[in-house]
């Protein structure tokens, strides 16, 4: 049986190794790109935020989409895609709104990890977002490496 205190420990104590992910991710990029020579990115995992504000007469929802992405020159970024839907009772929707990001630390270590699904008591709040206690790899980075991985097989 697993001692998963240990492999905790091994795993805080363990580092990104940012030479080695950035390199492997622009091989990956390169070998799925010949097979696919018109994407100009492949979504390695997408999560997602929702909050609904229930008002008499109307309902206003807020809701992010995040997706993890691994770019065709071989960058890894995290795009969020964010809007708001109003009911009232018709149904209108605010121009999307999109920013991305590099990977980080923290980034990384959301493939390390189950995620954490949570909803509020009153289904106000929905997300997926963050990660949950359960480990999945033994250190940092091998969780992203192990999709960067699956990419080739799709």
């Amino acid at each position: 049986m697993a001692d998963w205190r240990r492999i905790r420990t091994e795993y805080d104590r363990s580092a990104v190794d940012w030479q080695k992910l950035h390199a492997y991710a622009r091989k990956i990029a390169n070998e799925v790109g010949r097979r696919d020579p018109h994407a100009s990115s492949w979504k390695l995992m997408s999560r997602y935020w929702r909050r609904a504000d229930k008002m008499p007469s109307y309902t206003e929802t807020f809701r992010n989409s995040i997706d993890y992405l691994l770019l065709r020159d071989g960058t890894l970024v995290v795009e969020v895609v964010s809007w708001s839907e109003m009911l009232n009772p018709s149904y209108w929707e605010t121009p999307k709104e999109s920013s991305r990001h590099p990977f980080d630390d923290e980034t990384v270590q959301m493939f390390d990890f189950e995620p954490r699904y949570y909803l509020s008591r009153d289904g106000n709040v929905e997300t997926n977002r963050d990660h949950g206690p359960k480990l999945l790899v033994h250190a940092k980075g091998v969780g992203l490496s192990k999709r960067l991985k699956e990419l080739l097989g799709s």
